[in-house]
């Protein structure tokens, strides 16, 4: 047999080498010590630092809500969290959605019997999903006209609320304003949630804008799959 010489033997090793990282390649392993192909990738994680779900006040529960819708669907727990849930016996009765009349009537639709914590987390979900799905949130509440006199367990704030859509273009585009009159009671030492939103169409939008995104949250709800 001949012998090697270290020419021979240097080819050798090289196509070796290239075929090592080539299948290190295929196997998407080059840039983690080809691990193999069976190894079970990373997911992702959330994007954003975490939601403190902060419940200790009602205007805490606003920015915590805020923040949740502005995670989206990261922020499902947040938003939902803040609403009274009648399944949950230390909720008490838990919290029921009124619709602005002239909102009913410009959807033509018919209001429901009822809307609660189920019917919000299945609207939450389509939100998401059906109205400018890729654009970020920009979410506010702010004071409007003034609140009654509290007591320890009832607060009942007025706010405006609006939720902006931002693309990668930085185009904005308000897709939900209205008037919110906020019920919320205390149902634990940290936790108040909301038990009623009578929700509004902001009297400077009107029941005919100019542009149709401008819609309440209610109107949004009650167009939503039910």
């Amino acid at each position: 047999m001949a012998a090697l010489t270290p020419r021979w033997i240097g080819r050798g090793l090289l196509r070796l080498a290239l075929l090592a990282l080539a299948w290190c390649t295929l196997t998407g392993g080059i840039f983690s010590g080809c691990r193999g192909l069976f190894t079970p990738a990373t997911p992702e994680p959330p994007k954003g630092a975490p939601i403190i779900l902060n419940y200790r006040s009602p205007e805490l529960t606003l920015i915590t809500m805020t923040s949740g819708m502005q995670a989206k669907a990261d922020g499902a727990a947040a938003w939902l969290g803040a609403f009274a849930d009648s399944s949950r016996p230390e909720d008490g009765p838990g919290y029921h959605q009124f619709f602005d009349l002239a909102d009913v009537v410009a959807c033509a639709c018919e209001a429901p019997a009822d809307w609660r914590r189920k019917e919000e987390e299945e609207f939450y979900l389509y939100f998401l999903d059906t109205v400018h799905p890729s654009d970020d949130f920009v979410v506010s509440f702010e004071p409007f006209e003034s609140d009654p006199t509290p007591s320890e367990t009832v607060v009942i704030l007025n706010r405006r609320y609006r939720i902006v859509a931002k693309g990668l273009d930085e185009t904005a585009t308000v897709i939900a304003i209205g008037v919110a009159r906020l019920t919320f009671e205390r149902i634990a030492a940290d936790r108040w949630l909301i038990t009623r939103w009578n929700d509004r169409i902001d009297p400077d939008v009107g029941t005919q804008p100019g542009d149709s995104e401008l819609q309440t949250l209610g109107r949004r709800r009650l167009e939503s799959p039910r």
